[in-house]
């Protein structure tokens, strides 16, 4: 080989070795701009288990698992949605919901919403609003696996028709009420925001509350009704609020 053509060789592959790491630059630095590049990443809210299954037919109650993965500076509580079905089509009209509460890839409250499921509300008082979380966790109980359990004898047991409807966890009990629209202002209730048409009107969930005859709430289907609820964890990072999925609780049948 003559040393004109080697010299020529040993430039050819200079050239490619070159050529080759500035590519594999160009990948590199390009993978950086889109990893920063608007893709932030927000902690993740993780949901809650059920320990012994939904309520329903079979019992009467629900244990809830608290996720003690979460981080507790993010964390903060836990958000209840129902929706009254008529009884006699719940469980035809609830699996159409919950395929379409499910049909994204990451549901949230919005996706409870869109499927007819109405927020519940701790506050009973006249502009005495919710605030998020309807059920708090304190800092020191976040990163703990503790227990919620909603007993449903106060709907399913007509000796428990004034008991209210709440969430028991971390030694306390906490009721929680339904938000309807008043279409009676002067049938003589005590929790009516104000008195005029329109407003709305605190309401149980027992069954001394359930008006589905001559005074039909605005959350209630016609006739013998059936109650659904999901429950979904909360959370806040940098003004953002963040929802863990939604956790069916079960159906349960109102007493009639």
């Amino acid at each position: 080989m003559r040393r004109g053509s080697f010299k020529s060789s040993q430039t050819e592959e200079t050239v490619s070795r070159g050529v080759t790491t500035a590519v594999f630059a160009c990948i590199i630095v390009m993978v950086m701009l889109l990893c920063s590049c608007g893709l932030y990443s927000y902690p993740y809210i993780y949901a809650p288990s059920l320990k012994g299954g939904t309520a329903g037919t079979a019992q009467n109650y629900v244990h809830i698992v608290h996720n003690g993965e979460n981080d507790p500076s993010v964390f903060r509580g836990y958000e209840i949605y129902y929706k009254f079905y008529a009884s006699t089509t719940a469980g035809t009209q609830w699996y159409n919901d919950n395929k379409s509460i499910f049909s994204v890839k990451e549901p949230d409250y919005s996706a409870l919403t869109a499927a007819g499921y109405r927020r519940c509300r701790t506050k009973k008082l006249y502009k005495e609003d919710t605030t998020y979380p309807m059920f708090p966790v304190p800092t020191d109980d976040r990163d703990d696996d503790f227990t919620l359990v909603i007993d449903f004898y106060p709907i399913t047991d007509m000796n428990y028709t004034k008991v209210e409807l709440a969430m028991n966890y971390l030694s306390d009990s906490h009721p929680f009420y339904r938000a309807v629209k008043d279409q009676h202002p002067d049938s003589g209730e005590a929790e009516s925001a104000g008195g005029k048409p329109g407003d709305e009107l605190y309401k149980d969930f027992n069954i001394d509350d359930i008006e589905y005859e001559s005074y039909q709430d605005s959350d209630l289907p016609s006739g013998e009704v059936t109650l659904s609820l999901y429950i979904i964890g909360y959370g806040q990072h940098e003004n953002h609020n963040l929802y863990s999925k939604p956790v069916w609780l079960g159906n349960v049948e109102c007493w009639h």
